[in-house]
């Protein structure tokens, strides 16, 4: 029973890092998406400008917990997409 148990879990495991990284694909593309409609509608802002807006802007979206504190399997899920984390803390994101 415990190996049945354990196999589960660990099936489990590898559906939700598979999930992760899934999420973290169209996460990336919407920011992608957003900072090129950004570019398109607001020529005048500069590249810096618009990531600090994006930045300010989806942490009001979706809360900023998942900005300041990422889990060992999200960072896995970022290596394997080969991205880096953002790198800057709640005080900076809601200055």
């Amino acid at each position: 029973m415990k190996e049945n148990e354990t196999l589960k879990s660990n099936v489990f495991a590898e559906k939700v890092a598979e999930s992760l990284v899934e999420f973290k694909v169209a996460y990336g593309r919407s920011l992608q998406t957003f900072a090129t409609l950004l570019g398109k509608f607001f020529p005048e802002m500069t590249v810096e400008e618009r990531q600090n807006f994006i930045y300010r802007f989806f942490p009001f979206i979706y809360g900023i917990y998942p900005y300041t504190f990422v889990t060992d399997k999200q960072k896995e899920a970022m290596r394997q997409l080969t991205l880096t984390r953002f790198q800057k803390g709640c005080c900076q994101l809601l200055a």
